[in-house]
């Protein structure tokens, strides 16, 4: 939809399938990281369809603008506490209404709104995961965290391809 809303036909939103669905990316990533980055896919077209919409006024009336801007935040919302590196959205929404306020301040108004409900939302989750995780009585065990020098040694390894392997587990903890 966000593609067609973009575009006005239905050859790129078409295209862009048959890379989702049939692409070695679709298999190799999609697949594999599924649990949180395919929400993270929808939520990203979820907000540019909502933006888009509010830049060309689609939104005929109070209440709908009303309803797609709370859509916005929990949309938002619910995308930073399931991936916290959605925070970016927050920075180039953010860089979005600076340079737009510098180039043209026309464009700011059009925009202004979603945008601040992008970077209150993403703002929010920090709180707002905190909240989640005592609820649970979540605590952090570094005592199971793997140091992030662990991924560079499983990218170093060439007996095993990149793959997890736990002498460099052991390795990279000893470290």
């Amino acid at each position: 939809m966000t593609a067609k809303k973009i575009t006005g036909n239905l050859a790129l939103p078409f295209i862009g399938q048959l890379f989702f669905l049939l692409s070695p990316y679709a298999y190799t990533y999609n697949l594999q990281v599924f649990y949180s980055d395919l929400p993270i896919y929808f939520s990203i077209s979820a907000l540019l369809l909502i933006v888009l919409k509010w830049q060309k006024s689609d939104f005929k009336s109070k209440k709908w603008r009303f309803l797609s801007l709370v859509l916005l935040f929990l949309i938002c919302l619910f995308a930073q506490i399931i991936k916290p590196n959605f925070l970016i959205v927050a920075i180039a929404a953010f860089l979005t209404l600076l340079i737009s306020w510098i180039v043209n301040r026309k464009i700011v108004g059009a925009v202004a709104i979603p945008m601040a409900t992008i970077i209150l939302a993403i703002l929010i989750a920090f709180p707002a995961t905190k909240f989640l995780d005592n609820s649970i009585n979540f605590k952090n065990n570094e005592q199971y965290e793997l140091p992030i020098t662990h991924w560079i040694y499983m990218g170093l390894n060439l007996k095993r391809d990149g793959s997890y392997s736990g002498r460099d587990t052991k390795s990279a903890v000893k470290r």
